[in-house]
């Protein structure tokens, strides 16, 4: 993939009307820059595997804070595992951000 098909990547994903409404919350660029990068990779790396798309996944979020099984204490600790192999595998990346130089979020 080229680096204009990279950015072209983040852009469509940042103005999903999803990205885009959360990103209205945050009055500071460089926090903006920072979390939608970092969702991105999340997304880019992770999620993207297991949902079709991001509403997908909202949709699950939603459900799983709403279930009991929230209250479940082994079932909420393998969820906190999950997690954390998604924030090993994102650090592992080569350039230590979880994406290539083109997806660096403009400071």
């Amino acid at each position: 993939m080229t680096t204009s098909d990279n950015r072209a990547k983040f852009a469509a994903f940042i103005n999903t009307k999803e990205v885009a409404g959360w990103l209205l919350e945050f009055k500071v660029e460089s926090t903006k820059a920072t979390y939608s990068s970092a969702l991105f990779r999340y997304w880019n790396e992770s999620l993207c595997k297991k949902y079709p798309t991001l509403w997908d996944w909202i949709v699950e979020v939603k459900a799983q804070r709403k279930s009991d099984d929230n209250d479940d204490p082994e079932r909420l600790g393998l969820r906190r595992s999950q997690l954390h192999e998604d924030a090993k595998r994102v650090e592992r990346s080569p350039h230590g951000d979880g994406l290539p130089r083109s997806f660096s979020a403009p400071r």
